[in-house]
């Protein structure tokens, strides 16, 4: 049973982004998304709001393990300690070499493997089967094969930008809440509401860094949003948020980023007095953490931005948005839960052959059922683009992959325009206006806004 405390701490303020609303986009919504890491997908795995089938899987009973603590405090107030190694004598190192995990939604073999997906690499070993949910954009979900749904045995490893207002965690979280800064775990459960319970915070040390460990669960309170989201625990600029729901139970490490955003992982169960919480922890006391690195996630004022992919590109928002930019060849801007806009350099095909012409991109898309209508062309830098409406009529496959080595692909959104560029030098670049589910006034809100910004953009050179 958690214990709450009664010392009370000044509330502090935190500023939040300009207004950034996010949803999944075309590249991951047709696959699923974890529903509380992408609002406005489909989900069709387990980790917050939807319940999923997987098939029947007899887990071995994990080791007992031990959490590593340290004399150190992390942050203020300083939560309670034991003795504990220095992170520099942490047993495991950070594998660099083993595979890199960019399956999604697919069940995972026991071995080590790294996972890049959220600004600082990490790497782990499964001594048990696992599924992975999303692997995506700065939120990485892994679960017990048999899990059914929310907090059903899950761990979830996010960045965070902010936490919730503790004093009305089951209000609407969304990037207009008054939320707490991403840095004071403590101040956060010293201040929780009733109706959640948290325990002390210990210090600890997890993956070679200084961390803060708590327990939580949730009572009977009032939930905003439904009990499937009921209380805010975190987010990452809106586009990954979790959520903590009653019945279930919860194990939180923060861990430390440096100057960069904290690092969230949130073990859930249905079954306190089960084993989930031993193999979770069984599991992340192989992690290592690599060179600390900036959430995939970031927050941007109008006005001009440089993304990093297809070489350098020079694009002005209109307004804040929410930047993506997991890699050189995918990058995402949101204005708004309904839409984004995807850039993809150099697509492959499904056999992650490179797609090297706009013809052979079209014939491409139309293969695996995409609806393609050619309108009026446009110019980008100079360069003649292609437009294109797009329609994906129900549920698909991936349409395109980024490339050859990842198989969480791009998925054709319900309706879209695409610009094709075929640059001189450095190949194909498709833009994206996505509208998630299919509205037509929000697909030619989106369309609209995404020609002006084409408008804008320039190649910028190299660095």
């Amino acid at each position: 049973m958690l214990t709450r405390r009664q010392r009370r701490i000044a509330p502090k303020a935190v500023l939040v982004s300009a207004l950034v609303l996010a949803a999944c986009g075309g590249s991951d919504s047709s696959d699923g998304a974890e529903a509380d890491g992408n609002n406005g997908s489909v989900a069709t795995e387990p980790t917050d709001t939807t319940n999923v089938t997987a098939p029947p899987t007899t887990n071995a009973e994990p080791p007992e393990t031990t959490v590593v603590t340290t004399s150190t405090p992390v942050v203020e107030p300083e939560p309670t300690t034991t003795d504990a190694p220095e992170p520099s004598q942490s047993a495991v190192s950070f594998a660099a070499d083993a595979p890199l995990l960019t399956k999604r939604f697919s069940f995972l073999d026991e071995g080590s493997y790294r996972v890049d997906t959220l600004g600082t690499p990490f790497s782990f070993t499964g001594n048990v089967p696992l599924s992975i949910q999303p692997n995506d954009d700065g939120f990485f979900v892994i679960t017990d094969p048999e899990s059914r749904g929310p907090d059903d045995a899950d761990i979830v490893f996010m960045r965070l930008s902010q936490l919730s207002d503790p004093a009305a965690p089951s209000q609407v979280f969304d990037a207009d809440t008054d939320g707490w800064p991403a840095d004071d775990i403590v101040g956060w459960a010293d201040q929780i509401a009733d109706g959640v319970d948290a325990s002390t915070p210990e210090a600890t040390i997890l993956g070679g860094l200084p961390a803060v460990r708590l327990d939580v669960e949730v009572g009977d309170i009032a939930c905003a949003q439904g009990r499937e989201q009921c209380v805010g625990f975190g987010m990452d600029y809106v586009l990954n948020t979790k959520y903590l729901n009653p019945g279930a139970a919860y194990r939180i490490w923060v861990v430390e980023q440096g100057d960069e955003a904290p690092l969230a992982i949130v073990a859930g169960t249905l079954d306190p007095d089960g084993s989930w919480f031993d193999t979770a922890e069984d599991v992340l006391a192989t992690i290592a953490f690599g060179d600390i690195g900036p959430s995939p996630l970031s927050g941007s004022q109008a006005g001009p931005i440089d993304l990093k992919l297809f070489d350098g590109i020079q694009v002005t928002l209109p307004a804040g948005a929410v930047l993506s930019q997991p890699s050189t060849d995918f990058g995402r801007i949101l204005f708004d839960p309904e839409s984004d806009i995807d850039f993809l350099a150099v697509p492959h095909d499904t056999t992650g052959t490179p797609i090297e012409s706009t013809d052979d991109l079209v014939t491409q898309l139309t293969s695996v059922g995409v609806e393609v209508t050619e309108v009026e062309p446009s110019t980008v830098d100079g360069l003649d683009a292609r437009v294109f409406e797009i329609a994906m009529p129900g549920p698909a496959d991936a349409s395109l992959l980024r490339n050859p080595g990842d198989e969480r692909g791009w998925f054709t959104p319900p309706l879209g325009t695409t610009w094709v560029i075929e640059h001189p030098d450095r190949g194909l670049l498709m833009i994206t206006a996505e509208s998630f589910f299919g509205d037509p006034d929000v697909n030619a809100r989106i369309a609209a806004l995404t020609t002006d910004l084409v408008a804008t953009l320039s190649f910028t050179e190299p660095t």
